[in-house]
């Protein structure tokens, strides 16, 4: 995710590691970067909806790559048919 964020403009990267990094409240960051608190509750607001969107990119390319308990276990036997297959190649 940070790699992610290091491409968002400055002050959400900021915000970002303040809030979700760190810790500090929204009052806590507006006092420290001399900003409006409605302007960082909008901030988090906005870098909350971007991390769910993310993280649910995330998961989606985790479901496509990893398989599913089934697809494993189909597989392994597949893994397994080739394995004997292959002990008699060249027999016979």
């Amino acid at each position: 995710i940070w790699g992610v964020a290091r491409r968002w403009p400055k002050a959400e990267r900021e915000i970002f590691h303040l809030h979700f990094l760190e810790g500090l409240s929204v009052d806590d960051i507006a006092h420290t970067l001399a900003c409006e608190r409605s302007a960082v509750e909008a901030k988090v607001s906005c870098l909350r909806a971007k991390l769910r969107t993310l993280l649910s990119q995330i998961t989606e390319l985790q479901n496509l790559v990893e398989p599913s308990p089934g697809e494993k276990e189909n597989y392994a036997r597949h893994l397994s048919s080739l394995a004997g297959a292959g002990n008699t190649v060249g027999k016979g």
